[in-house]
Parts: C-alpha cells; structure tokens; sequence
C-alpha cells in the first residue's frame, strides 16, 4: 500500500507540475486578462485538466487515508480533501478554482494543492520505519 500511495503522490504531483508549467507559459505572454481567463477556462473546464486533477487528487488523498491506520491521522487527511476537493463536489472545483481566475492565482491553487497533497501522504506515513 506504501508504495502504492507513493506513486500516487508522485504522479499527480508531476501533473500539478505540468498544469503549472502552462499557467506560468500564460502569465508570460503579455495578453489581456480576457483572453487569460479563456485560456484558463478552455485548460481546465474544455479540455478536462479540472477533472483530470480532480480525480487523480481525490485517489491519492484516498489512498493516504487507507494507508493509515491513526484515526487522528485520517481525521486531518480527511479534512484537507474536503477542504481542497470542496466536499467531493467536482463542478464546485472547477468552477470556483478555475472560472474567472489569473494564471498567477491558478498557480497559486495549484501549489496549495499539491503542498496539502504532500502533506497528507507525509502524514500518512509517520508510522511506517524504513
């Protein structure tokens, strides 16, 4: 299961990582602030990044989870999925962080996501000795 969840995590940090990498790309071209928010919305709502990384958050907070076995430690994991997946509600997601953003605020979403996700698998793992 460790190796599982760590996988998890890596892999839909390195998805964060490219999803960052296009807002940066964004925010660079000198563009206006509508076209910025059409790009954004045609990434994440169009073409399906929103629910890419919707899905690919919810199976590695869902794996950290299952791999604890501290409720205290579930409790917290728990909280920060509901907190960043806003309750397992997926067009609550996309709409509240992806509709009308900056590129420079999508990137900071982005880097909150990914920092909660990491922290959740470190907590997951407090228990387990190499």
């Amino acid at each position: 299961m460790v190796q599982k969840l760590s996988s998890s995590i890596n892999q839909t940090a390195a998805y964060i990582d490219t999803l960052k990498v296009k807002m940066d790309n964004i925010a660079i071209r000198s563009i206006s602030t509508k076209v910025e928010d059409e790009l954004i919305r045609e990434i994440f709502l169009s073409k399906g990044a929103g629910d890419s990384l919707f899905h690919k958050l919810k199976s590695s907070f869902f794996l950290a989870l299952i791999t604890t076995s501290s409720a205290t430690i579930k409790a917290d994991i728990q909280k920060s999925a509901n907190e960043i997946l806003i309750g397992d509600d997926i067009n609550r997601f996309k709409s509240q962080y992806f509709n009308l953003n900056s590129a420079l605020r999508v990137n900071m979403i982005l880097y909150g996501c990914e920092i909660e996700l990491l922290n959740a698998g470190i907590k997951s793992l407090k228990e387990y000795k190499h």
